[in-house]
């Protein structure tokens, strides 16, 4: 690539952090207004929902450190209120931080109370709606601590969580949540050497997110099924997969990502020798 238009690249990319940066500041401009005006009217579940909204943000700023006050105040905002379905998502977003942190031991307590709240409410008298929105939070409960499981080196602890999150998922017909499960499952898969049985899930994954044209969630398994098809040398199965999920983070508005794609299939092009592709 010549310098000017290296030059021209790395502008591009410089404006784009720019306004993501942008953004992020005015979110937080706002959302610390809001909580500001929700604690001067003393409306507990306004201030929990300013609260969760930080939390989120820092997190996509890379700030997992930050966010811990504001998810920990919102749950103990929830506790307070007895509001139980809230309280499920607070720990599942507190497990997820922790673990982010490298804080395992926690993340663990914080997804097991979550667990064991989410069987209670399930095996209660609660009505049909109430069950099947507490039963989503299940599974991401569950993804949660199965990755906090593989952290701790427990891979067949995460696995065997996993497998039964799976048979559940199906029978709940949740397509996304079950190819988040698909996914993790494969990457287990992958690291214990059994590289077939990793493939069929991330397909599986593939199939399910395209099914039901959850196009984040489709670009991603695309990612992975592409990039594990190119490290094992079988490109006339990857290329396909890595161009479609290109096409896909760039729908998505992701152009690092898109970049990064393109250059994967660059590489992989170059390395068999075909330059003109």
């Amino acid at each position: 690539m010549a310098v000017s238009q290296s030059r021209a690249v790395l502008r591009g990319f410089k404006h784009d952090v720019a306004e993501l940066l942008r953004r992020f500041e005015a979110a937080d401009t706002a959302l610390e207004r809001a909580l500001r005006l929700r604690r001067a009217l003393d409306d507990p579940v306004g201030v929990r929902h300013v609260l969760r909204s930080i939390g989120l943000l820092r997190w996509h700023e890379g700030r997992d450190e930050d966010a811990l006050p504001y998810i920990e105040e919102a749950l103990a905002i929830d506790r307070a209120r007895g509001d139980k379905l809230a309280m499920l998502g607070e720990l599942s977003n507190l497990g997820y931080v922790l673990k982010g942190l490298g804080r395992y031991e926690r993340a663990q307590e914080s997804l097991m109370e979550g667990m064991d709240l989410s069987e209670r409410i399930l095996a209660g008298d609660a009505g049909a709606s109430v069950k099947s929105d507490v039963a989503v939070k299940q599974h991401y409960l569950i993804h949660n601590l199965a990755n906090v499981y593989r952290e701790l080196g427990e891979s067949e602890r995460a696995l065997d969580l996993m497998q039964r999150a799976t048979e559940r998922s199906a029978g709940e017909r949740l397509p996304i949540q079950l190819s988040y499960h698909f996914t993790s499952i494969a990457h287990i898969c992958l690291q214990a050497g059994r590289i077939e049985e990793s493939l069929e899930h991330y397909r599986a994954a593939v199939g399910l997110t395209r099914r039901a044209n959850f196009v984040p969630g489709l670009s991603l398994s695309l990612r992975m099924l592409g990039e594990l098809l190119l490290g094992l040398g079988r490109d006339a199965e990857a290329l396909p997969l890595l161009e479609e999920a290109a096409r896909l983070f760039a729908q998505l508005g992701d152009r690092v990502g898109e970049a990064e794609l393109w250059e994967e299939m660059a590489r992989a092009h170059e390395n068999a020798q075909r330059d003109p592709d």
